[in-house]
């Protein structure tokens, strides 16, 4: 539930309007599920991205901890740790759109 404070220009009496969320019907919260099962399920199905996305994440916080440090050589190789963790991420990525593909045409 919303509650908005408004004054209404005519009259400049203050007045509140009430607005309720929206409601979503069962196909729009089936739908929702199904997205989320689907990206659940290729995840699971695909871990190689999550393992991918903490070595990027490692690497971007370790390397802005020793640029505050002024440790630039550190730095330096965290960055570069850094966009060959993205890389790797996207390539594990593309191979496991690549291999569901694959797999579910077999079928």
């Amino acid at each position: 539930l919303l509650i908005i404070a408004c004054e209404m220009p005519s009259s400049g009496d203050n007045v509140l309007v009430y607005i309720d969320p929206p409601v979503l019907d069962d196909s729009q919260e089936n739908i929702r599920r199904v997205k989320q099962n689907k990206i659940l399920t290729f995840l699971s199905d695909n871990p190689v991205p999550i393992f991918g996305l903490g070595l990027t994440v490692f690497a971007l916080g370790n390397g802005l901890r020793h640029m505050l440090l002024r440790d630039s050589k550190t730095q330096q190789k965290m960055m570069r740790l850094r966009v060959g963790a993205q890389g790797f991420t996207v390539l594990a990525l593309t191979a496991g759109v690549m291999y569901s593909a694959f797999t579910q045409s077999n079928k």
